[in-house]
């Protein structure tokens, strides 16, 4: 059941007896505006997580989650298309599981509350000591993150590919931006969140919607902010020819990376036969990535694809010897046009289905799908069944597929290779 709490603050509530725990998400969203603005919410949203005024430590939050018997609560953030999304997420008992705690869905309501209306704040601005420890350990995860080499060749490709500088960099931001930030900056994020960012509240379990309705409104008191436009699709132009970047790092395995643009917009027809598509391609462990240029021709020590609907790309992934380049280049490509030209078989393209749908199944094991899947319905205005989405899989045709890989256009690529020096991954 959805309701509109006020403008631009809704409330799902899904009840189910599946789980023995309650869930409640409540996310903020807000268009993306500049590389900083990741820094800052992702800065942000780690310190909502470890403080408030009434819990002003980490070990105070615990105690209080210790209090809801064992509740388990933190922050996430996500970028999807134009759009940036805080998550605060707590997962409680289920009151009848814990005899004489009836009310215990409403002392976690209360715990939200105070997590994310009430911070620890001195003067209108965050205590500097844990805006600087939780500045520390971001900046500390962004480094190591970047030491990875893998990931440094998908951040690398995306600043090739990608024109919008916020579209360029991880999802948490940039280093030299999170270390920019402080106290007041930080108090300023919060402000904007807190009052203009769009909310969605999703609360699912062992629960009655009228109770739930009647405790949400009245705990989580939001005030009126204007919704946010349903298309959140980032459009990157196409270019007229392939952008190729080589950077020399020492490493053993050379990664050499290609994106592609997919111009298939989410929900639609086509966006099925490009799940699909892609899945022939590298996103299954059917693909012609893994079966043929991975295993059969022994050209990569790694090789994949993924899709982002959001941004309109089929990024591919490989960890090759640098020597075999042109090659592993070569061979990609020919996967692809084996697909747009619609040479595979009926039988691998119903083995790859059945592959995704039983992908989906198991995705109802997990509590936070279906408030994944309100929250992506919300910010895109398009219904979100799970049932819907096996049954369009299930009927995507080779003929969709072929059309759908039709549209791919390789626009850049991204060569991470050795360079004298001690290696490493």
């Amino acid at each position: 059941m959805r309701r509109k709490l006020t403008t631009g603050v809704h409330l799902m509530v899904l009840p189910t007896s599946q789980f023995k725990t309650i869930r409640v998400m409540v996310s903020f969203a807000t268009k993306i505006i500049s590389p900083e603005q990741l820094a800052q919410r992702t800065l942000l949203a780690n310190i909502l997580e470890v403080s408030s005024t009434q819990y002003p430590t980490q070990r105070a939050v615990a105690r209080a989650l210790a209090d809801l018997y064992g509740a388990n609560f933190g922050t996430t953030v996500v970028r999807k298309g134009t759009r940036h999304v805080i998550n605060f997420i707590l997962t409680i008992p289920a009151p009848q599981f814990i005899p004489g705690q009836p009310a215990l869905l409403t002392a976690g309501l209360d715990f939200l509350r105070e997590m994310i209306f009430n911070p620890l704040l001195h003067q209108g601005h965050f205590d500097d000591e844990v805006v600087a420890q939780q500045r520390r350990i971001l900046v500390d995860y962004l480094t190591g993150m970047a030491d990875d080499k893998q990931t440094l060749a998908a951040h690398r490709l995306a600043g090739e590919y990608f024109d919008d500088p916020a579209q360029q960099v991880s999802p948490l931001g940039t280093v030299a931006d999170v270390r920019a930030q402080n106290a007041m900056t930080l108090a300023v994020a919060y402000q904007q969140m807190l009052t203009a960012d769009e909310v969605l509240i999703g609360v699912t379990g062992a629960v009655d919607e009228a109770p739930v309705i009647a405790a949400v409104a009245d705990r989580l008191p939001f005030t009126p902010r204007q919704p946010l436009e349903r298309e959140i699709t980032y459009h990157q132009p196409e270019r007229a020819t392939v952008t190729d970047q080589v950077l020399a790092l020492p490493v053993n395995q050379a990664k050499f990376d290609l994106a592609f643009r997919l111009p298939v917009t989410y929900g639609t027809p086509d966006y099925y036969a490009a799940v699909v598509m892609n899945g022939l391609f590298g996103g299954t462990a059917l693909s012609y990535l893994f079966t043929t240029v991975r295993e059969q021709e022994s050209l990569a020590y790694y090789a994949n694809s993924t899709y982002d609907a959001f941004r309109q790309t089929v990024v591919v992934e490989t960890g090759i010897e640098a020597q075999n380049t042109p090659v592993v280049r070569d061979k990609v490509i020919a996967q692809l046009h084996r697909l747009q030209t619609g040479e595979f078989s009926s039988a691998r393209l119903d083995q790859v289905k059945a592959t995704l749908v039983n992908g989906y199944r198991a995705n109802l094991d997990s509590q936070g799908t279906p408030l994944s899947r309100e929250l992506t319905r919300q910010l895109t205005g398009q219904p979100v069944s799970m049932a819907k989405t096996m049954r369009r899989t299930e009927a995507v045709t080779k003929q969709a597929v072929m059309r759908v890989a039709r549209k791919c256009q390789l626009q850049a690529t991204m060569l991470l290779k050795g360079a004298t020096g001690n290696a490493s991954d």
